[in-house]
């Protein structure tokens, strides 16, 4: 769901400008969190998940961080995963990538990867009747409609 708590066109412009410094190690960005939700406040932070390849370290998390920051002007969170992790066969997904995969909002995406695997995991949990609830303190977690839950494949 696309949230009206964020400017797309500043946001698409921050995400365009971490495209031009890192070029094609950026492979795919999402936003997630309470703004992709539509629940934010107006001090929230953006919560991003920055797909790259070959890029490491604080100074690449630097890299990464810094001309989202630049342009958006606000807290930003950022969650950066090697491609050759999160595009692995026999990936492992957790309560935390599920909830990013739920929230998503795909900003740039050339190959769709990224669009597909949420595809299949967001397939995988209504296949499985999970059920998304949230907690007292705002946090989110997932429940199983009846029975134990097992391992879900995407």
């Amino acid at each position: 769901m696309v949230g009206s708590s964020w400017d797309k066109p500043l946001v698409e412009r921050a995400v365009e400008r971490l495209v031009e410094e890192l070029g094609d190690r950026v492979t795919a960005v999402a936003l997630f969190g309470s703004r992709a939700r539509g629940d934010s406040k107006e001090w929230s932070d953006f919560d991003f998940l920055i797909v790259v390849r070959g890029v490491s370290g604080v100074e690449g998390r630097f890299r990464i961080y810094d001309p989202l920051r630049r342009v958006l002007k606000r807290d930003v969170t950022v969650l950066d995963i090697d491609e050759a992790e999160i595009f692995r066969e026999g990936l492992t997904v957790d309560s935390f990538l599920l909830n990013v995969a739920w929230d998503a909002v795909i900003l740039y995406d050339p190959t769709g990867r990224l669009t597909r695997l949420f595809e299949r995991v967001k397939a995988a949990v209504r296949g499985a009747g999970l059920i998304r609830y949230r907690t007292r303190d705002g946090k989110y977690g997932w429940r199983p409609t009846g029975g134990r839950l097992g391992v879900i494949e995407v």
